[in-house]
């Protein structure tokens, strides 16, 4: 087996330790509301708490829509023919490839 020299591994951005605590700190904090919310029975607490953990759902799913919507579209080519799928013969299982044949 050949051993092939691969890049050097991507490291985190400087901004993803700061990242990581705000993202924990909100799980944590929407979290916590929840949970204190039913305990002194005020209902502020609970509305914030769904408000944070909507929050933390809604901004990387626009985020996202939003980098995907400026990004141009790629033209798609055709597969070439070394990748085409070819019909199975008569008698051929798709089953053999399951058991190690």
């Amino acid at each position: 087996m050949a051993i092939t020299e691969t890049g050097r591994p991507a490291t985190a951005a400087p901004a993803a330790p700061a990242r990581g605590f705000l993202v924990g700190g909100t799980a944590g904090s929407g979290l916590a509301c929840l949970v204190v919310a039913p305990i002194t029975g005020k209902v502020p607490p609970a509305v914030a708490g769904l408000g944070l953990l909507l929050l933390m759902g809604l901004v990387p799913a626009v985020s996202a829509h939003l980098r995907r919507a400026l990004t141009p579209r790629m033209p798609v080519d055709s597969a070439p023919e070394s990748t085409t799928v070819e019909a199975l013969p008569d008698g051929a299982s798709c089953g053999m490839g399951s058991w190690g044949f």
